[in-house]
This record gives structure tokens, sequence and C-alpha cells, in this order.
């Protein structure tokens, strides 16, 4: 033994963290550890790694290898052989440290991941660091650096087959032990044995080392309550968003009833809404279809004088004939408009258009009396246009335009123009009225219904905000999950973090003061004539930002990890927060339109009536569209395709026309495209939606038409061009006109509506709300089956709750009030308290699973930390050791360079220990 020796030993053990932070700030280890920091990312194939001599040292000195730099075809070998095959070199090898070498940079799969894995390369820094203290141990005394080897390692030890299979490890204890070469010769199962009957190993082991299964057992028992939380904590956060919505529909309906009381604080209010109410539904009726038919006008009649235009300098007959068509179409269009702006008053059920200047309607209102005047334009434009379009049709060619044609059609312009402005004024007017119906409305509550609206519009606006974000994060994260990409990782995370920041930021922060409706609460604006008025903030803390937390781009599998998770669950959580606050805002606007009346109309007609509307219409584009392809067809015939085999063709599209106008697309619809159908209104009066008569301007019209002969297929087309497709589009756009102004009287005059709209929008969330619960393949909100987590650390089990009672006891619940919303007069708040009562249940089991586990796995999250704490402590003085073993490496120190006499094997084999100077007895 060196003179040296002993207080080298002594000075390690003293001031190990003092001198292992000297070694890792040296100069030489701070340049080896940035260079594979800088290059290992690089690396992609192994001869990347061998030909870089500089890398492949700081690997190897890793791994304590450092002695195989010059042996390149063996470290080939062992990095590109299947680890798994019994016969690669890694398993043919004792040593075990060339098995971590393998598992953790095997190119036999492709590039490891560890090259670009943030986390191997702090492993790196430290172990390389550590390696090369101890080698530089090794310079001024190798017993030491086997020493100190032996120190840092033996307290992990759980079996002698661990130091039989490490060398430095083995040479250590078989020295300390006075074993003799020999020793190795004998069976390993043989040393083994012998080994045991000599050490003890667990005054050797470390207080991790003795635990290591336990500590295992609890890392895995965390995550699996881990897991179970973030399952549970999902649906319960699902289900704090649907029972707050089901509390507010609630309050919101039972707010209703005395704002709607006959008898009650508004029934004078009451009383004369009854009454002006439908006068001023009729009145809108009438404003929305005189703009219907009054759009388009002017294009129209521009495009007449175009053709006026061309007609003078027409080539030839055939096209002066085709621009006399046109005009004749277009004409006769705008003048059927004139005749069709229309509506049936729901006050006296008579049929009034406010294009005609004999129109008045006066309406008292409890804030003044309003006065509704038609505008004289449907005579004298109509005549303009009948004057046009009859000089055109007599054009002959080559033709002579008379100029009267440009002057009718120029007054017809002006006419149209004037009655557009004249409509605009009566718009006005007719929202002056609304306001009139209830001057007691304080502007402090009009304040408070603003504020909600603008609060709502905020929210929506950073929502948008969010979404570019979104689409910024999307493009960074895709670029760093991209295996060829040789940038700076680094450069890249930073820009991640800082848009992960952003969106923070932008879900804190409302704009001017507007309440935060991007974070969970409820923001109440008080009663607005009676209708309670609350937003639900959607909880984009949780759903958006805290899922984003670990997001990062500093390896390629991290990146694409991030990119699922931004293409999944958190794409999904920002539409439903995006639904949801439009939804709300919708609920705001509702209120604000219905402010002004407390009138109660039979809400289950007119949303049987608004549901029939929207079915019928859909139902006709779909008619259009076949006509469209029959159309195709009859064209084709008439130019000289005629045959049998195109009029079957023709009677399959005519049965599906049929089917379609005969069959309303939802079962208990009325079937609007048979005809008009009236609805119970405010008072007794009812509104009239005009449904065309589609059996017989459709059906009836087409069943004598065929394609089977030229003939035949010239009168279809006629029919169909001239006929069935202007009155199918006339009789869509009287609906299209007469259910907007239904919609639009709903909101205004009946304040159920913007609660029941409240609802069904909902409902229609709710699906996507149940999606959120979602964690993995595991739901809560739909399973049957309760999920067990069973700990193995720990004696103990925890059962968490399956919900799927939620679809029948809530969700079905709320299905079943959407449906009564056209079937009955009541409010469905019975069945909403049923829904509600079953949420409040299992919020309250979620609660209660969260709380159990919680607590009840308190031992194993305090498992896990003494592990990282013991790891912690064990990285900061590798060198502790038990005293007994330090003992042993001391003993092994004091014999590595002596001459001290060994065991012979008869010795080891019968048992006598008298020429071990007493060290066995020491051990044992």
């Amino acid at each position: 033994m060196s003179i040296s020796t002993i207080p080298l030993w002594q000075g390690l053990l003293k001031n190990q963290q003092a001198q292992m932070l000297k070694s890792a700030k040296s100069a030489d280890v701070k340049a080896a550890v940035d260079y594979f920091a800088a290059k290992a990312p690089k690396v992609t194939k192994v001869d990347d790694l061998l030909r870089d001599r500089k890398l492949l040292n700081t690997v190897l000195t890793t791994y304590g290898l450092e002695s195989d730099i010059s042996n390149i075809g063996k470290v080939r070998q062992l990095l590109t052989q299947d680890p798994s095959d019994p016969k690669s070199l890694v398993n043919r090898l004792v040593d075990t440290r060339y098995l971590q070498f393998v598992k953790d940079l095997s190119f036999f799969q492709g590039t490891p991941a560890a090259l670009t894995d943030p986390a191997y390369q702090a492993k790196v820094q430290q172990t390389y660091a550590l390696n090369v203290f101890e080698k530089n141990l090794g310079n001024q005394d190798s017993s030491v650096r086997e020493a100190a080897y032996f120190l840092r390692k033996i307290g992990g030890v759980t079996s002698v087959y661990q130091i039989l299979a490490d060398n430095v490890l083995r040479d250590v204890v078989t020295k300390a032990l006075h074993l003799p070469d020999q020793f190795a010769m004998l069976d390993v199962d043989k040393q083994a044995k012998l080994l045991s009957q000599r050490l003890n190993l667990k005054d050797l082991q470390s207080q991790f080392a003795s635990q290591t299964d336990l500590y295992g057992k609890a890392a895995a028992d965390q995550i699996n309550v881990q897991n179970a939380t973030k399952l549970v904590g999902a649906a319960s956060t699902a289900m704090t968003s649907v029972v707050g919505e089901l509390q507010a529909i609630q309050n919101a309906y039972a707010n209703l009833v005395p704002r709607q009381d006959p008898t009650g604080i508004n029934g004078a209010k009451i009383a004369t809404q009854n009454t002006t109410a439908p006068q001023l539904a009729g009145v809108r009726g009438l404003i929305d279809a005189a703009q219907a038919r009054l759009s388009g006008s002017d294009t129209d009649i521009a495009r007449l004088s175009q053709l006026a235009t061309l007609a003078s300098s027409a080539p030839d007959s055939t096209t002066l004939s085709a621009y006399q068509t046109e005009f004749a179409a277009t004409s006769t269009r705008l003048i059927r408009n004139l005749d069709s702006a229309t509506y049936v008053d729901p006050s006296d059920a008579t049929q009034k258009n406010l294009l005609e200047s004999s129109l008045s309607i006066t309406v008292n209102t409890a804030g003044g009396s309003f006065t509704f005047s038609g505008t004289d334009l449907t005579p004298t434009v109509r005549a303009q246009l009948q004057s046009a379009q009859s000089a055109f049709a007599g054009l002959t060619y080559p033709p002579a335009v008379p100029g009267s044609i440009a002057t009718d059609l120029a007054n017809a312009r002006t006419g149209a123009a004037n009655a557009v402005t004249a409509v605009a004024q009566q718009t006005q007017l007719y929202n002056r009225a609304i306001v009139a119906s209830d001057p007691t409305i304080s502007t402090a509550q009009l304040g408070l219904v603003i504020r909600a609206d603008n609060s709502s519009q905020e929210a929506l606006g950073r929502m948008n905000q969010i979404r570019s974000k979104f689409a910024d994060l999307g493009a960074l994260v895709s670029t760093g999950a991209q295996s060829t990409f040789t940038g700076d990782r680094t450069a890249l995370d930073a820009q991640v973090q800082q848009i992960k920041g952003d969106i923070e930021r932008i879900i804190q922060t409302p704009n001017g003061g507007k309440e935060n409706l991007l974070v969970a609460g409820t923001n109440s604006y008080g009663l607005i004539s009676g209708t309670l008025l609350e937003i639900h903030g959607a909880d984009l803390l949780t759903s958006i930002r805290d899922a984003l937390k670990d997001t990062n781009v500093k390896t390629a599998a991290n990146a694409l990890g991030a990119s699922n998770l931004l293409k999944g669950s958190v794409s999904d959580a920002l539409s439903r927060a995006q639904q949801q606050i439009t939804n709300e805002a919708g609920y705001v606007q509702g209120i604000a339109a219905s402010g002004a009346f407390a009138t109660t109309a039979p809400t289950q007609q007119l949303t049987l009536a608004s549901q029939s509307a929207v079915d019928a219409l859909s139902r006709a584009v779909q008619v259009s569209t076949l006509l469209g392809q029959l159309q195709i067809l009859a064209s084709s015939a008439a130019s000289g395709s005629a045959s049998a085999a195109l009029d079957t063709q023709a009677t399959q599209i005519k049965t599906n026309i049929q089917t379609l106008i005969n069959t309303p697309g939802t079962a208990g619809l009325d079937n609007l495209l048979l005809g008009p159908k009236t609805y119970g209104f405010v008072n007794g009066t009812q509104i009239k939606l005009r449904g065309p008569d589609f059996a017989t301007m459709v059906n009836s019209a087409l069943a004598g038409l065929h394609l089977d002969t030229v003939g035949n297929a010239t009168t279809a087309l006629s029919t169909i061009n001239n006929t069935i497709l202007p009155n199918v589009a006339d009789g869509s756009a009287t609906l299209t006109s007469d259910a907007a102004t239904l919609d639009k009287g709903r909101a205004t005059f009946d304040p159920r509506t913007a609660i029941d709209d409240r609802l069904t929008r909902f409902s229609q969330l709710l699906p996507s709300i149940l999606n959120g619960a979602s964690v993995g393949s595991g739901n809560l909100l739909t399973s049957v089956a309760d999920t067990l987590i069973f700990t193995k650390s720990r004696p103990g089990s925890y059962d968490i709750s399956g919900h799927g009672e939620f679809d029948t006891q809530v969700a079905a619940q709320i299905r079943a009030a959407i449906a009564s919303l056209r079937t009955t007069a009541a409010a469905p708040t019975t069945l909403l308290d049923q829904a509600l009562t079953a949420a409040l249940g299992i919020s309250a089991d979620l609660r209660g699973d969260i709380s159990r586990v919680k607590f009840g796995t308190a031992e194993i999250d305090q498992l896990v930390t003494d592990k990282g704490q013991f790891e912690s402590a064990l990285a900061a003085k590798p060198y502790q050791g038990t005293k007994k073993a330090q003992s042993l490496a001391l003993q092994y120190l004091s014999v590595a360079q002596s001459d001290t006499a060994q065991l012979t094997l008869a010795d080891i084999m019968s048992g006598n220990t008298t020429g071990a100077s007493g060290i066995l007895n020491l051990l044992a």
C-alpha cells in the first residue's frame, strides 16, 4: 500500500462533495459534457458515434468503459446486435456495465431516443463527471478508485450474484476476504454460496437498496393512483359543468314564473302586451317579407338594363331570343316577388303587404303609439317592369330597342331603392316600439345586459386569439416531431414555452375589465325583467393550460406526444369551451331580445312550428337538388337522347322526390311541404306558416311527365323550368321568411324561449362534455363497472365508482326534457330536477372518491418522496456507505498492496478462516 493511500481515502470520505464539485467544474469535464450535449442529438446512426472519438470517449467513460475506446469492433457489436438474443455479445459478457450501456444506446432498432432526451443528457453530465473523478482518483492510487467505486455501488446490491458479475466489486470483496485467485475457478453458484456464508449483505446495503422492491412498488402504485385521479378529476370537471348549467337553467325557469304571472307585479304590462305583441309580430313579419323579396332587386334590374343594351347589338336572332328568355324570367320573378312580399298578421289573420301604400298599422304600446305605413311600390314598379317586359318581348331581329325600356327600368330601379330605404325606416320604428313596450326597464338593467353581452363577445375574441396561438404551437411541435430535425432544439423549445405563456396570459387576462369567462365560475348579472342572467365560465386553466404544462420539444418523442395532445384532447377542450361560451352569448342575446315582454305563449306549439319549418326547408333543398338532376335528364332527352331507360331513371327520381315531400325528417313534426299550418301565439292569436303545397306544385306536376320521347321530354323540360322550379323557389322563399319571423317572434314575445334555447344548446353540447371526461380509453361517466386500484407497496385497494347511470339518469332526462319542449306546455322542470338530483349524486361520489384516494395513499406518496430524497442524498455523497461497507473497503485497501496471506481453496471448502486475520469474523 502506498504511504498516501490512507490519507487519500480519509480525505475522500471527509470532503467528497467539495472534491466532486471541483472535478465537475473543471474545464475538461465541462468541455466534454458540453460537447456531448451539442453532438449527441445529431447522431442518427452508429457510425456517427464511432467516428467521433471525442464523443465516444465521453459516452464510454460515463459507463466506466473508457478502456474500450480502441476496441471499435467490440463497441459496434454491442450497439448493433439484438440485445434480446442470448447469443449477442452483451449477453455473453459478465460485466453488467455493458448491459446498461446497450440498454441505453442500442442502435438495433434505429436511433436510440436517449441521445435526444434531456433526462439522459443530465444523467451523462452527472455520471461522466463522477467516473472522471474516480478515474483521477485511480491516477493517484488505483486501489482508492476501486474502493470508492465499491462504496458507491455496494449499497444498492441485493444479491451476491451482482458482486460476482461486476469486476470491480468482485475484486474488492475477494481481496478483502483474502480469497485466492483460484476462487474464480469454482462454479458460479458455488462462489455465490460461499460468499453468502461470509457476507451479510444487509449490513452493506443502503436503506434504498433494502427497500428497492418497496420503492418500486410505491412508484408503480403512485402512477396507478395518479391515472385514476386524472380519470376521476376529468369526470368531476365534466359533472361540475353539467350541474352548473342545470342549476342555471332551473333558476331561470323559476324566476320566469313570477315575471309572467298576470296577477302579479307585471299584470298591467301583460294586459297591454297581450294586444301589442301580436300586432308587433305582424309588423315584424311584413318587414321580413319585404326585406326578403327586395333582396337582390337592384342587381336583377341592373341585369335587365344590361340585357337591353346587349340586345341592341345582338349578332343573330338566336342570341336575341336567349336575351328575351332571360329578360322575361327575371322580370317575372321580380314582379312575383313584389306580389309575394306578404305576411299573415296574427292580430287579425289577414294577409298584408308592406310594399303597398294602402297599408297602415297603429300599435299602442305602454310607451307611446307607433304607426307603420306601407310604401307605394308594388303598383308602380310592377307597371314599369311589365311595360319593359312587353316592349322587350316584342323585339324582332335586327332589334331596335326603344328608349322606353331604359326609362322604365331606371324608374323601377329607383322605386326599388326607395322601397329598401322605406323598409329600413319601418325597421327602426319597430325597434323603438319594442323598447317602448316596457318603458319601466331601467338603464341599469339594460347596462347589465350590455355588460354580459360584451363579456361573452370579449371571451370569444380571446378564444380566437388562443386558436391562432394554437396554430403557431402546432407548427412548432410538428417541426420538433420530425426525426430529421437538425436545428437547435433548445431555441425551438424556448419558442414553445413562450407561446404556452402567451396562451395562459390570454386565458387569465380579459380586455377592458370585463368578467373573465375563460376561467371557471359563475358570473351573475342579476334579474333582467325578472329573468336570471347568469353566464358560466369555461375552465380553460384546467383543460388547456394545465394540460399543456409538460409540453416540450426537447426530444422528437416529446414533440410527437405534444402534437398528439394538441390534435386530441386539448383541441377538443378548446372546441368545447368555444361552443360553451357561444351558447352563453346566445342566451344573453335571447334575454336581451325578450327583455321588454312578460307575455305567455303556447311555447310548445311555437317550438313545434320552428322545428317543423327547419325540417321542411331542409327537405325543400333536397327536393330542389333532385329536380336539378331531373332537369339535366330532361335536357338530355329533349336533345335527342330520349329513351325508356332514361324515363326509368326519371321515374326513380320522381319517386325519391315524392318520398321527401311526403315524409318529415323527424317523427312528430308537422309536414309543412304539404301546405300551410297555424300555431297558437300570444293571447289566443295564431301565427301562420305558409308551407308550400308541394304535393300539387311538384308531385302532381311531375306525375304525367315522361322522357321516353323527344316530344315528352321537351314538355317535361318546359314544365320543370317554367312552372315547377319557380314555384318551388317561391314557396321556399315564403316559408323561409315566415319561419324567420316565427323565430324572431318566439325570441322577442315569449321570454321562455331564451331559456328553452339555452337548454337545447346545452343538450347539444352534452356529448362533447361527456367526451371531455375521457382519459385514455377510460371514462367514468360511461363505464358501468368500477375501477379498482390495488396497491402493492401497502395493503389496500380503492374502488373508483363508474357512473354508467349518467346516461340513464342524467342525459336521458335532459333528452326527455328537450323532447317535451314541442309537446308539453309546462317548462320541463320536473325532468330537469331529476337530472340535477342524479348529477349532484354523481358529483358527490366523484368528490368522495378523490378524497379517499388522496388521503388513503399518503403513505405511498411519502415512500416516493423518501426515494427521491435518498437518491438526492446519494448523488451528493455517493461514497457514504454503511459502517460495515466502509470497514470492508478499508480492509481491501489494507490488503490490496500487502503480502497478507490468503486463504487457500482447501481453507475455503473446509471453512478454516484462521489465515484471514479475523477479518471474516469482523464481517460476520
